[in-house]
């Protein structure tokens, strides 16, 4: 199971081509399925591959359903289905689990994270800035961290802090691609729109990589309202499988995009994709 999630966090961090890493983590949860399928730590690797590897979403959720009515799910099981209501567009529901989460360990990175991202994605910026600072207090070396803080200063017209807190996060990741991306984000959102097309040079030199975050650097060319260049790169984000791509209707990078005819297509493909099941 632990192997399984550290797959998916590979390639979460674009350190792995997702569709290998969803292939070994596949492999890892079969076999962990086969020594102890009522392990909770078992099923909760399953619901984090189902989620974010083979994007079955109902699949998930019954598993997360199941561990609840049956009185066992932990704080990671509700962390998770936090993170899949977020993806269903019910964010109120998102929240109230990431709380009832929170309540049972307050003083965890885990849960004060994904408190952060249930607010954020709910729109509450405020909460979401007050969480997510208090995640890093407690987990100084938290990329995720610096990327959902930058993102939601930007959110908020913070631009300078966005840079600051992307900046950071190139420090903590030792220039993590996807956060190079972000960084580009917050410069074309300050109106620096040379020093965002300067850091999209850099990343668009390793473009055929398998490890391109093709889905974050779609962003900048959003900002910067290049919209085919936009809808390219969302494109091939969903066809190498970057699992960033599930919160592509929820994000709020490509709310000036969601009315167009490219995006509605790719929308409406890569949700009716989720049908990949495990043989358990």
């Amino acid at each position: 199971a632990g192997v399984a999630d550290t797959y998916v966090s590979l390639s979460y961090n674009h350190l792995m081509p997702a569709r290998k890493a969803a292939e070994s983590a596949q492999v890892a949860i079969c076999a962990a399925v086969k020594l102890d399928r009522s392990s909770i730590k078992v099923r909760n690797a399953l619901i984090n591959w189902q989620m974010h590897c083979s994007w079955d979403l109902t699949a998930a959720e019954k598993e997360c359903r199941d561990l609840l009515d049956a009185g066992t799910a932990d704080v990671r099981t509700m962390q998770l289905y936090s993170s899949l209501m977020n993806l269903r567009g019910r964010h109120q529901d998102a929240i109230d689990m990431a709380l009832r989460a929170y309540r049972l360990d307050p003083d965890s990175d885990l849960t004060n994270g994904q408190l952060s991202l249930a607010y954020f994605y709910a729109g509450d910026y405020g909460s979401a800035l007050s969480f997510v600072r208090r995640t890093i207090d407690l987990q100084p070396q938290y990329l995720m961290g610096y990327a959902l803080l930058g993102r939601t200063e930007a959110e908020l017209g913070n631009w300078d802090d966005a840079i600051s807190a992307f900046h950071r996060g190139l420090e903590v990741s030792n220039g993590c691609s996807f956060i190079k991306a972000l960084l580009a984000y917050a410069y074309a959102g300050s109106g620096d729109a040379a020093k965002a097309r300067a850091v999209l040079r850099e990343l668009e030199q390793d473009s055929h990589d398998e490890c391109f975050p093709a889905y974050d650097v779609s962003a900048v060319h959003a900002i910067l309202d290049q919209e085919n260049e936009a809808l390219q790169k969302i494109h091939k984000a969903c066809g190498t499988r970057d699992m960033k791509t599930i919160f592509l209707l929820h994000d709020p990078r490509f709310a000036r995009l969601r009315n167009s005819a490219g995006f509605q297509q790719i929308a409406s493909a890569l949700y009716s994709e989720g049908t990949t099941s495990l043989p358990v």
